[in-house]
């Protein structure tokens, strides 16, 4: 993980995600990446992520598939 990033273990949580039954069938991983607008759902029309959010999900992901 780029040292810069803040990685942080959650415990498992039941959501509204059909990840989870996925995830019985095949190999998968859910992250979150914090949006850095905490007071915005995520669901509401004024939800818009802080660029440097986006930034930091990319390089994960990159961190992520140059391990497989």
């Amino acid at each position: 993980m780029p040292k810069d990033i803040k990685l942080e273990i959650t415990k498992p949580a039941l959501l509204g995600e059909d990840f989870g039954f996925f995830t019985t069938r095949y190999e998968g991983l859910m992250f979150w990446v914090g949006s850095g607008t905490p007071e915005i759902d995520v669901h509401s029309p004024l939800f818009l992520p802080r660029e440097e959010a986006i930034d930091i999900g990319l390089r994960v992901f990159i961190t992520i598939l140059n391990a497989l």
